[in-house]
């Protein structure tokens, strides 16, 4: 789970199932399958629990939006004016 950002789930070769866990507390049993195939990709919400069963194995891909800045920085910077 990331609370900080979506996440990219990607099945580069194989299949894959994705499994949501419910957004609410208390409804257990209730995960949401997703299947993945090679070339496929699926984005996770931001703050979801999900986990992964491999069908056929093979590299799968992660990512999230927090990889995608500058290397060190965890948070963008806060915006400033410039000065006059």
């Amino acid at each position: 789970m990331n609370t900080e950002a979506e996440e990219i789930v990607s099945c580069i070769i194989g299949k894959i199932r994705l499994y949501l866990r419910p957004e609410w507390p208390g409804r257990q049993g209730e995960e949401e399958e997703i299947r993945l195939t090679a070339g496929t990709a699926v984005i996770v919400p931001r703050g979801r629990w999900h986990r992964i069963q491999l069908d056929i194995p093979g590299p799968i891909m992660n990512h999230h939006s927090a990889m995608w800045r500058p290397f060190g920085e965890t948070r963008r910077p806060p915006l400033t004016a410039p000065a006059l």
